[in-house]
């Protein structure tokens, strides 16, 4: 047959790969030599998972490999790389092979999807006709639960009863009627013989029972020269990796040796986003790769340096996930930041500096030069150079501003203090009066309190203030920040909705 005849796809070549789902079977077939690839993007990962081939007309034609696609694993499955495998008949079944994944198996961690593939078996098959002829397959992908299918049949083999009129044939240890069980032996032991180390049974002129076989290393056995040449190969012939000095005589350990330490393996770094050889000595592991978990390529890419975006320092790359957890561990752990008494202000009381720095107005001499509890902003009204240490004047000054604000307002459109009577107006509240005789009465309860630092105050701010104020409190309505910490945020970011939640990720700690 000519190359085109063949080729992938062709009528008389290998099937296409696909993406196989959990809910059909697909049928395929595969030339002797080749690989089908699929690949299955979902499955229900909290339960185990069946892959399986059917329909196969022998043990050693078609096998079937199975590795996750991941960070760790980007190869597609071969025959000396994969992470799962079935190349046997499960015990009392023909014509299928399965691998069954459980949800706990740390191979699936982080794996997108997973990568199969179906392989014919080639080695010494010495006629070109056969090597030509593609084989079938039946492929599926499952979700199972208990294998209650292999519980069922063991139960039954073990429970079978035979009656009392049966007797069993010592050649072919069938279950024979004791009236026909001499015409049957005489028969048997003339045309059938049994294996003296297995028990199976075969025909004295039949191929099979010529090219029975035992392997004298180990428990396989089988009855075609293809078995044993494959069991040879895969087995007891020496193997040497692509990428390394690794050698073995077994091709499931080059396998292993592939998917797991071997330099040659292909990963996804995680710095640099390739998929690259991981590198490194399989023999003699690097102290950092075995403390870190990072392959040799990500510790010599990882030496590269960057900002961190919370707090500007110059951190490796291979160092910024333990950086961020610093940051994570101290954010939990930071005390709330004290806020402007004032409850229409948008400030805290000693300031918010760069890179999440709370208190840094007083700590740069900025602080809100008063004791009782205004910010700067909000109390520079308020001051008079005048000796004043019983607080008598500063009382006089807070009366004669709630005095102002209620009786004429402050006539700015934007002000929401419902203790001024310009803010009452906008919105929409009933003006309490306009007199001093009837405001005093109205605000002696706040001047009995002006001392007290738990007791609000309500003074008229500026425009953005008052935003920041109202975008603080809208923040802290969905009930994930302290209000204080919202209106640091505010006060950090400005009115600006998505910059302070930026905040507020990046520095303060939700609540519990």
């Amino acid at each position: 047959m000519t190359k085109a005849q063949t080729a992938a796809g062709a009528a008389e070549g290998s099937s296409l790969g696909q993406e196989l789902n959990i809910w059909k079977d697909v049928d395929g077939r595969v030339l002797p030599g080749d690989f089908v690839d699929y690949e299955l993007p979902s499955w229900a990962r909290s339960r185990p998972l069946q892959v399986e081939i059917s329909q196969l007309d022998d043990e050693y034609g078609v096998d079937l490999y199975v590795s996750p696609k991941s960070s760790r694993q980007r190869a597609l499955p071969r025959d000396f790389e994969h992470v799962f495998s079935a190349s046997t008949f499960p015990k009392g079944e023909t014509g299928v092979k399965r691998v069954t994944i459980l949800p706990s198996n740390v191979e699936l961690d982080e794996a997108e999807a997973l990568l199969i593939s179906v392989h014919a078996y080639s080695h010494g098959e010495n006629s070109t006709e056969l090597v030509k002829v593609p084989r079938p397959f039946r492929i599926r992908a499952k979700n199972v639960t208990a294998n209650q299918d292999d519980v069922a049949s063991t139960v039954k083999s073990s429970t079978e009863v035979h009656g009392d009129n049966e007797e069993q044939c010592k050649n072919c240890r069938q279950w024979i009627p004791k009236q026909t069980m001499i015409l049957h032996e005489n028969f048997c032991r003339r045309n059938n013989v049994a294996c003296a180390d297995c028990g199976a049974v075969f025909q004295k002129s039949s191929a099979e029972w010529e090219k029975h076989w035992h392997c004298p290393h180990d428990e396989a056995k089988g009855s075609s020269e293809a078995s044993k040449q494959k069991h040879d190969y895969i087995y007891h012939n020496e193997h040497q990796c692509q990428s390394c000095s690794f050698k073995t005589n077994s091709l499931l350990d080059l396998a292993r040796h592939r998917t797991t330490v071997c330099p040659g393996k292909i990963i996804l770094c995680r710095f640099c986003h390739l998929e690259v050889p991981q590198e490194g000595d399989p023999f003699n592991p690097s102290p950092e790769s075995l403390v870190s978990g990072l392959s040799e390529h990500e510790l010599a890419d990882g030496a590269r340096t960057t900002d961190c975006h919370l707090c500007s320092k110059i951190i490796r790359l291979r160092d910024m996930a333990t950086h961020l957890k610093h940051h994570d561990l101290e954010k939990a752990h930071r005390p709330k930041p004290d806020v402007c008494r004032n409850a229409n202000c948008g400030r805290t009381l000693h300031g918010v500096g760069k890179n999440g720095a709370v208190g840094n107005g007083t700590h740069m001499g900025q602080g809100p030069g008063n004791d009782i509890g205004l910010c700067s902003l909000c109390f520079s009204p308020l001051y008079v150079s005048l000796h004043d240490p019983e607080g008598k004047a500063l009382k006089r000054r807070i009366e004669r501003k709630y005095l102002s604000q209620m009786m004429t307002g402050c006539g700015k459109k934007w002000c929401r203090n419902e203790w001024c009577k310009t803010g009452r107006a906008n919105t929409g509240l009933e003006a309490k009066g306009s007199s001093a005789q009837v405001v005093l009465p109205m605000i002696k309860p706040l001047m009995d309190t002006f001392r007290d630092p738990g007791k609000p105050m309500f003074f008229c701010v500026d425009e953005s203030n008052q935003r920041r104020r109202t975008l603080a409190e809208m923040l802290a309505s969905e009930k994930a920040w302290d209000p204080e910490w919202c209106i640091a945020a505010c006060e950090a970011e400005g009115p600006n909705l998505d910059k302070a939640r930026e905040w507020l990720m990046n520095w303060a700690p939700m609540k519990e």
